[in-house]
């Protein structure tokens, strides 16, 4: 299993099609079915809960990654955050480690960003919203369109730029709410060996954002335009213990020029040369990209 993509539509209207909780089966569906994740603890009969180990969640191991060789690592999605399903957040959470037993994330020995709760999809219980999902088993984006708003979420492992030796995790998660901006400076993740938290203040996406003056493009405003899409690379800021610099590239997710440029939201395009389909979703800043096949 590989890359996979789906966009589905929510709606608060259908009987089991509707709200969050619906939302976070599809995006469980892809993930196992499609990109190969194991699903390690599904909780998903849960009421909602302030208590990680107690609310309606599902857990997902990465299983060892594309290349097969890749430590494990784990995510997991929670319908809301302390509050009672159905709500309109999924949130998200990443770890070195996960206890199925007590359906939580271990009290030590592990690593876990601090800060998890602050990264969340923004959803919709009743009221219809689309749901986008594209990524493999090194990582995962999350866009949805729902309350009028674009909201992204996206969790993974670099594309290292040094070997898995010196850098095994190189794990990442964030998410924007209301814009699409790939070039966001905060970001919480895991990084190092042993493997050590680095907080919102301390990790970056650094992200060269093309503007109209500097872009190649024609016919703007029609889904024929070319935009010239650039990787988004995952960096470090830590004083304490020091360590600064790039890690790696984040895979299935780019930043190009922002929608002022002429992009459309969201606009569905083919890489020239190749049979490969993106979407793009247009923001004031940047517009993130995504795969689509």
């Amino acid at each position: 299993m590989t890359f996979a993509y789906r966009q589905v539509t929510i709606s608060g209207h259908r009987i089991g099609f509707e709200g969050t909780s619906k939302a976070i089966n599809e995006i469980v569906d892809v993930m196992a079915n499609s990109m190969g994740w194991v699903l390690e603890d599904d909780r998903r009969n849960q009421a909602g809960s302030a208590t990680l180990s107690a609310t309606h969640k599902v857990a997902l191991r990465s299983s060892l990654g594309e290349s097969g060789d890749q430590p494990q690592w784990h995510v997991v999605l929670t319908s809301g955050i302390g509050a009672a399903a159905p709500s309109d957040l999924i949130g998200c959470q990443i770890s070195t480690a996960y206890d199925t037993a007590a359906h939580d994330v271990p009290a030590s020995g592990i690593e876990a960003p601090a800060d998890h709760t602050s990264q969340r999809l923004v959803t919709d219980s009743d009221a219809q919203f689309v749901l986008w999902i594209s990524g493999n088993k090194d990582g995962v984006v999350l866009v949805t369109h729902a309350g009028g708003q674009f909201n992204w979420l996206t969790f993974g492992r670099t594309q290292h730029f040094l070997t898995t030796s010196l850098e095994p995790y190189g794990l990442y998660i964030v998410s924007a709410a209301t814009t699409i901006n790939p070039s966001i400076g905060s970001v919480p993740g895991i990084a190092g060996e042993p493997p050590q938290t680095f907080t919102s203040t301390e990790g970056q996406f650094l992200a060269y954002s093309l503007v109209a003056g500097n872009q190649p493009q024609y016919n703007l405003g029609e889904r024929e335009a070319i935009f010239t899409a650039l990787p988004v690379i995952f960096g470090v800021n830590d004083t304490s213990p020091v360590r600064k610099g790039a890690i790696g590239i984040c895979p299935n997710f780019w930043a190009a020029a922002p929608e002022t440029a002429g992009i459309i939201s969201p606009t569905e395009f083919v890489v020239s040369g190749t049979s490969e389909r993106y979407m793009a979703f247009g923001g004031p800043t940047a517009t993130l990209i995504i795969r689509k096949s």
